[in-house]
């Protein structure tokens, strides 16, 4: 189960920060038009992200574990251990490609603030 939502939520992240490029091209152009489909765009991927880590929350949470990173770790540890080094990889690759959508949106930031 916590494979799964792992990686519906990286498969989510993706989606957002294919979604940021976008937004950053079409700021560099200066499309009005382009951008309010953009943004809207990218709010139902953001929306439906924000679904995503709840489900992920709320199964750590009905494990006994906190909801947090610090939570998902300790879920990890005590998986099964044929499962920790998937699931391992699986967090790792999520907060990667977290990181990289949050990147992107400080680039977007400073070009709107620019």
């Amino acid at each position: 189960m916590l494979a799964r939502l792992l990686q519906e939520e990286r498969t989510a992240v993706e989606l957002l920060a294919q979604q940021l490029r976008r937004e950053y091209a079409v700021l560099k152009t200066r499309d009005a038009p382009g951008l309010e489909q953009v943004v809207h765009d990218k709010r139902l991927c953001a929306d439906h992200l924000h679904q995503l880590m709840s489900r992920r929350l709320d199964y750590l949470r009905v494990q006994g574990f906190t909801a947090d990173k610090a939570g998902l770790a300790a879920c990890i540890a005590a998986a099964l251990p044929a499962d920790r080094s998937e699931l391992a990889a699986l967090a790792a690759d999520l907060e990667a490609a977290a990181e990289q959508a949050h990147n992107q949106n400080e680039i977007n930031g400073a070009v709107i603030a620019a």
